[in-house]
């Protein structure tokens, strides 16, 4: 249930604090053992602990230092100061900075079980990190240590006293490779709350951000004026913004989330912000596509049969004018174009070749959640389309592919964005990314990040005395705590796990 670190630089010290904490009280668990300040100081937003036990004197970063740091950063951390006998005066300092737990070494067993028990008690009275535990366990039950539902539920009864529960959340499309800062909506949110009203952060991907809010009413007018926020405060034209009410108690929210999830992207335009307001009985469904006419679906076979790009492209871009797709949700440009070659395909003889047509629907998928605008769908359109006039366009691919990929294996350190690659390649950003992809069955961005962890990975076993900070610099990432992240996302260690299970025997 809750997490502890260790700071040390004694692995023999390390190893008895953690094999009496397990035999101790299984409430704890230790998830990091560092040797100094600096490699913990780098993984504390990937692991999350809530306790932290470390040693005062330490090579690169000491204790005080990586207290100073943590208490600024981490206020309701549990900090433990770790030291001999002869270091009273230096913990004593130490504890003027708000450090109120303390082991002294050798920690015996006694030592460490009355440990717990005051930590367990003050970790409970932190309300913040309880209600944060919870909520994060009936999203996502698998990723921490409570051992059923059942118990999960007792305290969510005992924390969450509100009379009604809201779930905001608010999307992008994965494919704008854009992050979704939550602070904005967040700080927008508390304003709008009333005295006694509380707001729950809960951790999510990049791309959306999720809030439970606890009311003392639900009303629609309230909701009204949140949406009159939010979309004020939008500074993102491909947002979508979800307001759901819950119907009962907030286990129901991870059943929400998935209908929030759907309604954002069922409601996602390229042109402007939405909001939806989701009521507990409400059905998602998907938008419908827009038919196309039979005189506009005639002139689009005749002129396809006797290969008349240009003619085939007016008519194609003048159905579309027409029809204001560009105006109305992303999914509907989908579903719209993807229903038009479909609807080709099946007039067509000879037929279209089923992989050339899979391989188009999957790239209007890609290019129409990928653009930036919604002046961009005929564009794309268009050149989709294009590709039933030239059997061979897609041959010439492969030079540019090979410059790319040769471009990005010179220069993965330098930052390099979708757009840079897009203008010295002079091709379309959405174009660029999906042909790469499909080629490669990866993005652009995801093979630049392959480089730099292999690159890390590298260094990590050929040198390892260098700082991960120094690591970081090295692969193109100034920020070490990003890197740090991105690491454990992309190999599923920290980079400390990493370079622990290579200098293993």
């Amino acid at each position: 249930m809750f997490r502890i670190i260790i700071v040390e630089d004694e692995p023999p010290i390390i190893r008895s604090i953690k094999e009496k904490i397990a035999r101790t009280d299984p409430d704890f668990k230790v998830v990091g053992e560092y040797h100094n300040g600096e490699a913990a100081l780098l993984e504390l937003d990937i692991i999350k602990p809530h306790v932290l036990i470390t040693d005062l004197r330490m090579p690169i970063m000491d204790g005080p230092a990586l207290l100073e740091k943590v208490r600024e950063k981490y206020p309701d951390m549990v900090c433990i100061i770790l030291s001999g006998y002869q270091n009273f005066e230096y913990a004593r300092m130490a504890i003027r900075k708000g450090i109120t737990d303390y082991l002294l070494k050798p920690p015996t067993e006694q030592s460490i079980a009355e440990l717990l028990t005051s930590v367990k008690i003050k970790l409970m009275q932190n309300q913040s990190l309880i209600e944060s535990e919870i909520i994060q366990q009936l999203i996502f039950p698998k990723q921490q240590g409570y051992e059923n539902e059942a118990k999960t539920e007792i305290l969510a009864r005992e924390y969450f006293y509100h009379s009604g529960y809201v779930l905001l959340y608010a999307w992008i499309p994965p494919e704008l490779q854009r992050d979704l800062s939550g602070q904005p909506l967040l700080s927008a949110s508390s304003v709008w709350l009333k005295e006694g009203e509380r707001q729950y952060p809960i951790s999510s991907l990049a791309n959306e951000c999720i809030v439970l809010l606890g009311l003392h009413e639900l009303l629609d007018m309230r909701y009204r004026e949140l949406e009159n926020i939010w979309m004020r405060l939008s500074g993102i034209d491909s947002v979508t913004f979800v307001l759901a009410p819950i119907d009962g108690w907030i286990t129901k929210v991870p059943g929400l989330l998935l209908k929030a999830r759907k309604a954002a992207s069922f409601n996602n335009y390229a042109h402007q912000p939405s909001f939806v307001l989701l009521n507990p009985n409400d059905t998602v469904h998907e938008p419908r596509k827009i038919e196309l006419p039979a005189n506009s679906l005639n002139h689009l076979l005749s002129f396809l049969r006797k290969q008349k790009k240009t003619e085939f492209m007016k008519q194609l871009e003048s159905f579309l004018a027409a029809s204001g797709v560009e105006a109305l949700p992303r999914i509907t440009g989908i579903r719209t174009l993807q229903h038009i070659l479909q609807t080709l395909e099946a007039s067509l003889v000879p037929p279209i070749r089923s992989t050339t047509a899979r391989s188009m629907e999957e790239e209007i998928e890609q290019a129409v959640w990928g653009a930036a605008n919604a002046d961009e769908l005929p564009e794309h359109a268009k050149r989709i389309f294009g590709y039933l006039f030239h059997e061979n366009e897609q041959s010439e691919e492969t030079d540019w592919l090979t410059d790319l990929e040769a471009y990005l294996k010179k220069n993965f350190v330098s930052p390099l964005s979708l757009t840079d690659l897009s203008e010295k390649f002079k091709l379309n950003p959405s174009y660029l990314s999906y042909v790469f992809k499909s080629k490669k069955n990866k993005s652009p961005s995801d093979y630049l990040i392959e480089l730099r962890v292999e690159e890390a990975k590298r260094l990590i076993r050929e040198h390892p005395r260098l700082l991960f900070k120094d690591i970081a610099e090295q692969v193109g990432y100034p920020d070490p705590y990003y890197f740090s992240k991105l690491f454990k996302q992309w190999t599923g260690s920290t980079p400390t796990e990493y370079k622990r299970s290579q200098m293993a025997p």
